[in-house]
């Protein structure tokens, strides 16, 4: 359960950086074409740039949405994780609780032993 939380993390960090590089992309497209817009260029050249930075703003979209389902998907673990933690405490006092029966029938067996010893003995002690 941990290592899955472990991947799910990772992934989330993957696309994070991911998202990161993709706004970096966007923002350098922006100031290649002011820079290109100050000189005098090839109108053809100015067309690039909308298709370039209409498949970045799509890319970013898609990593939005997959960051979100790996957000989703990590809340998912953590309530799993905290569901098993959740059964193991009450297993393990289910445990303590059968084992202070045990210890209680034991206790309370030997001292009946004892109990019936020491009657034995006054017994033995009366008839002599």
């Amino acid at each position: 359960m941990k290592a899955q939380i472990g991947e799910v993390l990772k992934e989330i960090n993957r696309i994070e950086d991911s998202i990161h590089e993709i706004d970096k992309s966007i923002s350098e497209t922006y100031q290649s074409q002011e820079e290109l817009m100050k000189k005098p260029s090839d109108a053809h050249m100015l067309t690039f740039f909308p298709f370039y930075l209409k498949s970045r703003v799509d890319d970013l979209k898609i990593q939005h949405n997959l960051l979100g389902k790996s957000n989703e998907r990590y809340t998912e673990l953590l309530n799993e994780l905290k569901q098993a933690r959740g059964e193991v405490k009450v297993l393990d006092n289910m445990k303590e609780r059968k084992k202070e029966e045990f210890v209680k029938k034991k206790n309370k067996k030997e001292s009946e032993e004892i109990e019936d010893i020491l009657n034995l003995r006054r017994l033995l002690k009366q008839s002599e």
